[in-house]
């Protein structure tokens, strides 16, 4: 028998340690392999959360929120003496971020080039949120012109090619049931000629033997059963089978006919889908240039949003003076109250400030106006007051224009005014 070997207790410790040490030395060497190249930190992701718009002021709050995504050093793997992180799976981080701005018209007219980088670029979103189309700039009309303008085209589109298409599958079914009764056509009409050669030769046996009954010497040495049985019996058979086939031709010839008149039909079919066809692209084309005429029209309609209230104009809505950018004016300026059309008129040399001083947005400071407002049943009070201004160059100018238009407008008796001007 052969010596024994024992292992000691040690020996066998230190080989699963060895084991051990070299199974972590490969976990870790690819976990340093695989965070190699790893980002710590993503490019924010930003989203609109809320618009707080304040018609009167043009004041707006805008309130975005920042998705940051990162990851974080959980902890660190020593090879070679040299530290190696290892991250955590990703994180995210939120936070708001507000911002405020006066929309006035100029503002809203370069809204989608604003110098904030979020506002420029959620300019469509904060417009969207407000959702005033008074306050909608030339670039968003003209934006949102195009859009609609290029669903319609391809409305459009869409409707004509699945029409074509449904056209087009229509015409392969008959053109497969053409070629379908074009084949029946030419087999039905081999066989025909096969069936009409067949009816020739049995005719022809058929007079050949009609002239044999009367063979003598066949009808004397049968003592006259040839003439009596066998002729008449050959006669009948070949007649019946002349008969059978003639009927047989002309159920052929019968369904040559009816094919050929399908044929015709599904060609002509197939003439009228094709001439439909290219009436509907003719009608398309049309149509095609109506939309581009009325989108063409409707964007030479589209102009930017004033940005100062112009002299000697029509009444303006108090609400869109709000959005004018500051000018000083010298002149008279006419108040209206849209309800009762009872009229203010007064005189500035800084009819903006004037105008402000009197209405906080489209809310009277001025106790004249704020009993109407408040009773007023206009649903939008906002659109009570209409204004309208008349500038002027002297001080006798403006005197006289003050006391013509008061006049014009019978506003001592009749409106706001307690006087009829300055005297």
């Amino acid at each position: 028998m052969g010596k024994k070997v024992l292992i000691s207790a040690t020996k066998i410790k230190k080989a699963i340690s060895a084991s051990n040490r070299l199974i972590k030395e490969k976990n870790n060497d690819l976990l340093i392999k695989a965070q190699s190249g790893k980002e710590k930190i993503k490019k924010p992701q930003y989203a609109l959360d809320n618009v707080d718009f304040d018609l009167e002021s043009r004041v707006t709050r805008i309130n975005f929120i920042q998705k940051q995504e990162y990851r974080t050093i959980e902890r660190y793997i020593t090879k070679n003496y040299v530290k190696y992180p290892i991250y955590s799976n990703w994180k995210i981080h939120e936070k708001k971020i507000k911002k405020v701005i006066k929309l006035t018209n100029s503002t809203l007219e370069s809204l989608n080039k604003n110098e904030d980088y979020l506002i420029r670029t959620f300019a469509n979103e904060i417009l969207e949120t407000i959702g005033n189309p008074e306050i909608f700039p030339s670039w968003y009309l003209k934006e949102y012109l195009q859009t609609e303008h290029i669903k319609q085209i391809k409305s459009l589109t869409d409707k004509l090619l699945t029409y074509e298409n449904e056209q087009l599958n229509t015409i392969k079914k008959l053109q497969q049931q053409i070629k379908l009764s074009e084949d029946k056509l030419f087999s039905s009409k081999i066989i025909m000629n096969f069936k009409k050669k067949k009816s020739k030769k049995r005719k022809k046996k058929l007079e050949k033997l009609k002239n044999k009954q009367n063979n003598f010497f066949k009808t004397f040495f049968t003592l006259g059963l040839y003439k009596c049985y066998i002729s008449k019996r050959n006669v009948a058979r070949i007649e019946k089978n002349i008969k059978k086939l003639n009927n047989y031709i002309e159920e052929l010839n019968k369904n040559i006919i009816e094919n050929e008149i399908l044929v015709k039909q599904d060609k002509e079919s197939i003439q009228n889908i094709e001439q439909d066809l290219d009436d509907k692209k003719r009608n398309f084309e049309v149509l095609k240039q109506l939309e581009e005429e009325k989108y063409a029209f409707k964007i030479s309609k589209v102009q930017p949003l004033e940005n100062s209230l112009k002299s000697n104009s029509d009444f303006i809505m108090l609400k869109q003076f709000n959005g004018y950018a500051y000018k000083k004016i010298i002149g008279c300026y006419i108040i209206h109250n849209r309800e009762n059309d009872k009229y203010y008129v007064g005189q500035s040399k800084d009819i903006y400030k004037r105008i402000k001083q009197h209405f906080k947005g489209t809310k009277p400071n001025n106790i004249n106006f704020a009993e109407d407002y408040y009773n007023s049943l206009f649903l939008n009070k906002d659109e009570l007051f209409e204004i309208k201004i008349i500038e002027c160059q002297t001080k006798d100018e403006l005197d006289n224009m003050e006391k013509n238009l008061i006049q014009k407008y019978d506003s001592l008796n009749s409106g706001y005014n307690k006087t009829s001007g300055n005297i």
